[in-house]
């Protein structure tokens, strides 16, 4: 049961939920600034989501970001050792009589 909810560590799908909540939200809040009267401002739950949703997406965006160097390095090592192994045969080639 816990492989199924593996995808839910993914960054990228975690950052999708974050922009999801900020976009509701959002919306919400604008309608109340459309609306806004003489009462003023007043602090409700879509605020308090829009925040969380705004620290969750730059969790998740520094979740991927290090996601992608771990990318960039492990293709920068591949590509060297497949240098390295060219290297190696055109040596041996170069040994051959």
């Amino acid at each position: 049961m816990l492989k199924f909810f593996k995808f839910a560590t993914d960054p990228k799908f975690q950052l999708t939920i974050a922009l999801i909540l900020m976009g509701s939200a959002g919306i919400e809040i604008y309608r109340d600034l459309q609306h806004m009267s003489a009462s003023g401002f007043t602090l409700r739950l879509h605020h308090g989501v829009f925040v969380y949703g705004l620290g969750s997406a730059m969790a998740a965006l520094g979740n991927l970001a290090n996601t992608t160097s771990i990318v960039v390095e492990n293709t920068a090592l591949i590509t060297e050792a497949t240098t390295d192994i060219v290297e190696v045969e055109e040596t041996n080639q170069d040994r051959l009589p």
